[in-house]
């Protein structure tokens, strides 16, 4: 009696440290998954994001780029600079695919469809007018006031577009 106390003992011993390295085995992969993943891999669903010069933005998120968040509204779109992003919360769900969609192709979009945008920028002024060209590395809109405005992508917090 008293040697299978002994050994039903050493058994649960065993147990616990397998049970132990493994947990930190566990740890160990989920911090090296993260480490390798940017912030906005993760986004899914109804999210909250504060954006530097535009407040809080509420939307759901449709996709990501390495230059944008695109949040679907009901009646916009909303592309958000990653560059601008303060904060985000809320989001559970399957993360939302990643695209290699850049400024460019949004805003040649808009031009082609014939949509006016509403671009804010960083330091909170806001611009509205049609996409008149995309250079490689700025979009140049004709203001509402017959102005073209050119406002290179490191400007931009984020840009509205009516469906």
């Amino acid at each position: 009696m008293r040697w299978d106390r002994l050994f039903d003992d050493l058994e649960a011993s065993v147990e616990d440290v397998v049970r132990v390295e493994r947990d930190a085995l566990a740890d160990d992969l989920r911090d090296e998954l993260l480490a390798e993943r940017s912030w906005a891999e993760g986004l899914a669903g109804d999210i909250v994001v504060s954006v530097r010069g535009a407040g809080d933005i509420t939307g759901t998120v449709s996709a990501v780029t390495d230059h944008f968040v695109h949040l679907a509204g009901i009646h916009e779109d909303v592309l958000v600079a990653r560059s601008a992003v303060m904060a985000v919360s809320g989001g559970e769900g399957e993360p939302a695919a990643h695209t290699r969609v850049g400024w460019g192709g949004a805003f040649r979009a808009a031009r082609d469809d014939g949509d006016p945008v509403r671009l804010v920028r960083v330091d909170g002024q806001v611009a509205e007018g049609e996409v008149r060209a995309v250079a490689a590395d700025a979009v140049m809109l004709r203001t509402v006031t017959g102005h073209v405005v050119t406002i290179p992508w490191s400007a931009i917090a984020l840009v509205r577009r009516r469906r």
